[in-house]
Parts: structure tokens; sequence; C-alpha cells
């Protein structure tokens, strides 16, 4: 047995040195490394590739250029626009309720990234107000409250508070009320607790000043837990 696995392996030695000159031979005898001709014609297809992948990237070159023109020519008539559109707000007289178009406005601004213009139109709607703390708490819980400018305006609401809260007049319990509730719905629950039992204590003793006390406590004590069914809006107002 062990003499015939012997010749089963010497046998295929003999093979393999046979057939290994055979295989070097053919791998070195590709005709197209033997004729200048077809290796020029291959060279000759390979320098008209280039030439095609190389118009073919000056072409989108072109193309990438004009949209970024095109971009920059949008974005110029686009901030244009903005200054005719902001232009047209007519600055309201001190007596008279500010327009709710420059509110809408301010929230487009803001919805779509125009941060800086979006903070100069808050600026102008509050200034329009002016500095009368019962104007400016009225307003503020107006556009928290009425079912028009619920939810939509609470970032301005919490500006008209706090510059009511910076008129240096002293806040009774309502305005406090207002101001709790505006840091409530911005997602100031510490200082909504704090304004809140501040308001109890300068004289808001009804139920309504309690319960939103307990809603704003609760959601500050559960700050990192799963929103319940009902919305804590809901509940601060008493909808819920």
């Amino acid at each position: 047995m062990i003499a015939d696995a012997m010749s089963i392996k010497a046998l295929l030695l003999v093979s393999l040195a046979a057939t290994a000159p055979l295989c070097l031979v053919s791998s070195t005898q590709d005709p197209a490394s033997r004729d200048p001709e077809a290796l020029s014609r291959r060279l000759d297809r390979l320098n008209a590739e280039l030439e095609l992948l190389q118009e073919r990237a000056a072409a989108a070159a072109a193309r990438a250029e004009a949209a970024e023109a095109r971009a920059e020519a949008a974005e110029r008539q686009l901030g244009e626009c903005l200054d005719l559109l902001e232009g047209c707000h007519v600055r309201e007289r001190r007596n008279c309720t500010p327009s709710r178009s420059l509110l809408t406005h301010w929230q487009w601004m803001q919805r779509n990234g125009h941060a800086e213009r979006a903070a100069g139109l808050l600026d102008r709607y509050v200034t329009t107000v002016g500095d009368d703390p019962h104007r400016l708490n009225a307003l503020a819980w107006e556009l928290m409250t009425e079912e028009e400018t619920m939810g939509r305006f609470d970032a301005a609401a919490l500006a008209l508070a706090e510059r009511m809260q910076r008129s240096g007049r002293t806040l009774g319990a309502a305005m406090l009320d207002t101001l709790a509730l505006a840091r409530f719905l911005n997602g100031d629950l510490e200082g909504a607790v704090e304004t809140q039992r501040e308001a109890i204590e300068r004289g808001g003793d009804g139920d309504e000043y309690r319960r939103r006390l307990r809603v704003y406590e609760a959601a500050q004590a559960a700050a990192t837990a799963p929103r319940p069914a009902v919305s804590a809006r809901a509940v601060a107002l008493g909808d819920g």
C-alpha cells in the first residue's frame, strides 16, 4: 500500500512538471503582448475613454457651477422678498393691538430657519405692545389660551410676559399666573413652579391657581417620564 501511494505521488509530480512549462508558455504568448500594433490600438482606446471621461467631468463641473449660481440668485431674491415683506408691516400705534400677521410672519421665519430675522420680528412685535404690564399680561394670556392662537405663539407670549416682568412694577397674582403659564408652556418647569407659588403667595388663592401649581409640580417631578395621554397644556388650562 505504501509503495502504491509513493508511485501515485511520483506520477503526480511528473505530471505537474510536464504541464507547468506549457502554462508558462501560454501565459507569455499573449498576441497583444507580441504585437506592437495591437498594443497601440489598445492605448488608443484607453486614451479615447479617458478623453470621454474628462469631457463628462468638465460637463458635470459646469452644471454644478451653474446650479450654485442659481442657488445664490435664489437666496438673494428670497432675502429681497423677505425685506419687502417686513417693510409691509406698518408700525402700529401704541394704543392698538399689534397685528397678528406680524406674528404669523415671525412664525414662518422661525420655522424656515431664518432665526435672526425671526428674533428681530419678535422684538418688533413686543415693542409695539409697549410697557404697560396690564396690556402685556392681557395679550400674553390671550395668545396662550384663545383657540385661534393656542399652541402657536407660546414663545411670543413668554416674550411679552418677560417684558411685563422687566417693567419694574410689582406684579400681582394674575400677572404672575400668566408668567408661570408662559414659562411652563416653553419648557421652564422649575421657573413655572416658583412663579406660580409666588402668585399664590400674592393672593392668588383660587382653585385654578392651586390646580395649575399641582400640574407644574407634577410635570417637574415626571420630566423624564413618558408623556401622559392627556397633555399637560390641557390640564393646566382646565381642558383635561
